[in-house]
């Protein structure tokens, strides 16, 4: 038994590895129990999914009009989407998200999984927004088309099963130049009146 002011000596054994403290406190056991329980989803994790997200075309990072498109695909449903819009340097604007072509509008700012404080071995998603995917689905083309100004960065992460995965493309942040109207609208190049 030990006593608050005398220094002590413990050994636990956890699963094969030691972990020994010195002092009053007995130190810290939380990381080295969770070193020791990280998967491996190389080696059989039974929720290993084979979840991909990889940034493809029908889209691009140009003025006029901004749009990222990536694929996401899994052999497990996805659940979740995640969305982060870069604009280093640039004035931020809105921006628009589509799933296989219908618009999402309900977008959570706040929690969701793929987070700081992980669930089992789930890795870290930066976001700005995400959202739930309703029903059951293996694929998702993600699409996100900024409003005026080519970002600096898109990035869209995916959640299937226990995990998490994602994707950024990069372009060089600037204003799209609004077309300018025409100075004369009641002739056009066309018009014979115009010698």
């Amino acid at each position: 038994m030990m006593s608050g002011g005398k220094v002590g000596v413990a050994v636990l054994l956890i699963g094969g590895g030691v972990w020994a403290g010195c002092g009053s406190d007995g130190g810290s056991l939380s990381s080295a129990v969770a070193d020791d329980q990280k998967e491996d989803k190389s080696t059989g994790d039974v929720s290993h999914t084979d979840l991909m997200v990889t940034a493809e075309g029908g889209g691009d990072l140009t003025c006029p009009s901004p749009m990222a498109c990536f694929d996401v695909s899994s052999e497990k449903n996805i659940t979740h989407i995640f969305v982060q819009v870069g604009f280093d340097g640039c004035a931020k604007v809105g921006y628009s998200i589509t799933v296989d072509g219908k618009a999402v509008t309900m977008l959570h700012t706040m929690g969701g999984p793929c987070n700081v404080h992980g669930q089992k071995g789930e890795d870290l998603i930066p976001r700005d927004v995400w959202f739930p995917l309703p029903g059951n689905q293996k694929t998702a083309r993600v699409c996100v088309a900024t409003d005026g100004t080519v970002p600096a960065s898109i990035r869209v992460g995916a959640k299937s099963a226990e995990e998490c995965k994602d994707a950024m493309t990069s372009a060089m942040c600037q204003p799209c130049e609004q077309p300018q109207p025409c100075p004369d609208a009641g002739s056009s190049v066309n018009d014979p009146a115009i010698s």
